[in-house]
């Protein structure tokens, strides 16, 4: 993953070019921290669906695994009442890893807030 910088303003001087740099650098920091914040959302959808994935396919192969006669009706209700349960578990324990995973989340928002607090006192400013 890439290291984000903290956001604090500059303290080397007031000059022009100096508060132009300072305030180019806070606007970066605050469009990869917009990208990380969108990259992440994208994670948690895609993790999102991968339990009910999972539910469909295991449905489908019972059923066709029914419907050739490979699979006897009752083996076939039996693995569905036991493993439909444990893809609901399987979906909660995907859902705390993804969290854990993905612990930056508070402190990148904190990190935003900082990086506009400091936009917003750079534009002032040079007004």
């Amino acid at each position: 993953m890439s290291q984000i910088l903290a956001a604090a303003p500059n303290t080397t001087g007031h000059t022009g070019s100096t508060n132009m740099e300072e305030l180019a650098r806070l606007e970066a920091q605050r469009d990869q921290l917009l990208a990380k914040a969108a990259e992440q959302a994208k994670v948690g959808e895609r993790l999102g669906l991968l339990v009910p994935g999972l539910m469909a396919g295991l449905t489908l192969l019972v059923f066709f695994g029914v419907r050739s006669g490979e699979m006897a009706a009752p083996t076939a209700i039996s693995t569905l009442v036991i493993t439909i349960p444990l893809l609901f578990v399987l979906r909660r324990k995907i859902g705390s890893l993804a969290s854990q995973l993905f612990v930056a989340g508070p402190r990148a928002d904190e990190m935003l807030v900082e990086c506009e607090a400091s936009i917003t006192k750079l534009r002032e400013r040079r007004s």
